[in-house]
């Protein structure tokens, strides 16, 4: 049974990673620190959490144990991404 269980969340996740594929791709040749510093992270999760949602459960779910959940109403990915400013990231990355 725990085979089973297995091999059906890795289908899932092989299935959520190709319908994410398109959405993440990046031309290199446009890679830069002013481009990193523009992703819309809300965006972003957002477009992951429609089109991946059984991976952003998984993900969720094995980066935080359950009294972090409880304990964390207010930090989750949604609300802290994003919330560094410019002006750090243009410090420790230039």
């Amino acid at each position: 049974m725990e085979n089973w269980a297995v091999d059906t969340i890795c289908d899932v996740l092989d299935r959520e990673s190709d319908d994410l594929e398109e959405s993440q791709k990046f031309p290199q040749e446009e890679l830069s620190q002013d481009t990193l510093l523009a992703i819309n992270w809300g965006d972003m999760i957002s477009n992951v959490k429609s089109l991946a949602p059984v991976t952003w459960k998984l993900f969720r779910h094995a980066a935080s144990t359950r009294m972090q959940e409880k304990r964390n109403t207010h930090k989750t990915p949604e609300a802290v991404s994003g919330t560094l400013p410019r002006a750090w990231y243009s410090t420790h990355f230039s």
